[in-house]
């Protein structure tokens, strides 16, 4: 956090780590900035504001370029697990369900019928995450936050970016952010998708990063790892949205060589 750009408040004053016996506890001390968090709804957030997201997640990218994780963070295989049948099913056997997870389980179980595309590219990376980890491997990385939502974002007086919930950290591919980000505020860009994938591309360009070597295998890449992520969650969602994603997920599949698994038997 420390050695994040000037744009991005993460908020954090102090942290702690206490305790003895193997009982560690963390205590994170942060300034109470409420009143500027982006509010909750599906109400499309004002076009300064999300230019400023996507500028600033493009700041943050190009500080941490080229970082390689030494620490032990979130990895790849991780992030495109988040979700998976296989990982959400201890949390299904609790008496009180968590509601996202309850809903995860609910959208893998009405994807095959809804898009069958979707739901066979996220069985394959579940099973075999390094279909994608391992072609993302051969381009660049940088720190990932991994949870850019409208839930954690906000805008305080001045040009930066409140950025919360530092939960999924780690070394990974700058589009991976992007596509979260696309993936979870659909209803609140106030540009197409499409638009915000070539705003964020130009902010690299324009920090110096020169794309033209690796942007759309990574992009594409992403796109497909993401929905092993949510697709779920479009499952459950408007088909217009679906579909979108069900296109652009096939047709970067195509170009990358991933064949389409069948129906599960």
């Amino acid at each position: 956090m420390a050695r994040s750009p000037g744009c991005i408040d993460h908020t954090v004053v102090e942290m702690q780590v206490s305790g003895a016996d193997g009982d560690t506890v963390l205590t994170t001390v942060m300034r109470d900035v409420g009143a500027f968090l982006v509010p909750e709804g599906d109400a499309v957030v004002p076009a300064s504001q999300h230019a400023g997201f996507i500028e600033h997640m493009a700041d943050l990218c190009f500080a941490f370029w080229d970082w390689d994780d030494d620490i032990g963070l979130t990895t790849m295989q991780q992030r495109i697990r988040c979700f998976a049948p296989g990982t959400i099913a201890a949390e299904l056997l609790a008496a009180e369900v968590p509601a996202p997870i309850a809903a995860a389980d609910a959208g893998w179980r009405l994807l095959p019928g809804r898009s069958p595309v979707l739901s066979g590219l996220a069985r394959l990376l579940h099973d075999r995450p390094e279909v994608v980890t391992g072609p993302l491997a051969d381009t660049p990385r940088t720190f990932l936050h991994g949870d850019w939502k409208m839930g954690n974002l906000g805008t305080p007086p001045g040009r930066r970016t409140i950025l919360l919930d530092w939960t999924f950290p780690g070394s990974g591919p700058a589009c991976w952010d992007l596509c979260w980000y696309l993936a979870l505020n659909r209803a609140r860009l106030p540009e197409s998708k499409d638009a915000a994938i070539g705003r964020f591309r130009a902010a690299l360009e324009a920090r110096g990063v020169a794309t033209g070597g690796w942007w759309d295998a990574q992009l594409d890449l992403c796109m497909i790892a993401i929905m092993a992520t949510f697709g779920w969650e479009k499952a459950l969602g408007e088909a217009a949205e679906l579909s979108w994603w069900e296109r652009r997920v096939g047709a970067a599949a195509a170009r990358q060589g991933i064949l389409v698994p069948g129906p599960a038997g």
